[in-house]
Order: C-alpha cells, then sequence, then structure tokens
C-alpha cells in the first residue's frame, strides 16, 4: 500500500472524525465544520502553511417541534418550551432556507395550514410508472 505524508493526514483527520461522529451523533450541524476543518487542514498542507489550530465544535443550540405551538429549544443555559420555542423553530428554520422566494413559499404555506387546520400531506407511495426499472 502506498503512503504519503497527504494520505497519513486524511488517514489521521478521517478516524478522528469517525470518532467525534461517534460521541455527537451523524448530524449535518457537527459534520459540516469538520469536513470544512479537514480540507483547511489539507490546504494547508499543501501549501506548506502552519496548520490550522486543533477543531473544536461549538454547539449552538436544539430545536425541535412537538405539534401545533409546542416544542422545545436549548442554547446553552436557556431552555424553552410551549409556543414561544414553537415560534422560534418556525423562525429559525425560514431563516436558513436559501432564497426569498423559498421562505415566503414556506411561510405562506405553514400559514395557510395554520389557519385552515389543512395539512398538505405529501407521500411517496410507490413506484411511478415512468421510473420503474424492472420493466422489459
Amino acid at each position: 500500500m502506498m503512503s504519503s505524508p497527504a494520505i497519513d493526514v486524511i488517514s489521521e483527520r478521517l478516524s478522528r472524525i469517525t470518532q467525534w461522529l461517534d460521541a455527537c451523533g451523524v448530524v449535518l450541524r457537527v459534520a459540516a465544520p469538520m469536513v470544512a476543518y479537514v480540507a483547511s487542514v489539507l490546504r494547508a498542507r499543501w501549501r506548506g502553511a502552519p496548520r490550522p489550530a486543533p477543531f473544536r465544535y461549538r454547539h449552538q443550540g436544539s430545536l425541535a417541534t412537538i405539534g401545533r405551538k409546542s416544542a422545545v429549544a436549548e442554547f446553552g443555559r436557556v431552555k424553552l418550551t410551549g409556543a414561544l420555542a414553537w415560534w422560534l423553530w418556525g423562525a429559525a428554520h425560514i431563516l436558513f432556507l436559501v432564497g426569498m422566494r423559498n421562505r415566503l413559499s414556506v411561510m405562506l404555506g405553514w400559514a395557510w395550514s395554520y389557519f385552515t387546520f389543512k395539512v398538505s400531506v405529501r407521500l411517496i407511495t410507490g413506484v411511478g410508472p415512468d421510473l420503474d426499472t424492472t420493466a422489459t
């Protein structure tokens, strides 16, 4: 098997990332900064620059919705429940959407569902005729 400094550093970082993911759970908010860190280590190594500071994950908080006007939010010592946490959950999700059109579309859909009590359900119930790869 070939060995080189680049392969060694990738192997080392991936093993550390695996350890962190096992400890934190596979969550995008945890994995994305780790991947960015590995990229910065590889970039520095490639350019011959000094190694970046060790990776530190900073948990920004957790949000979970339970139902209509019911959610939980935890940000360090601050813990919210109920309607306030539910509104915060909605606002956070709207802010993380890309593009004003998407934000507006989601807000209008949520408002419609909220005021009419009609929930649109999108289910995938089977393979469509044009997606069936077993047909001959």
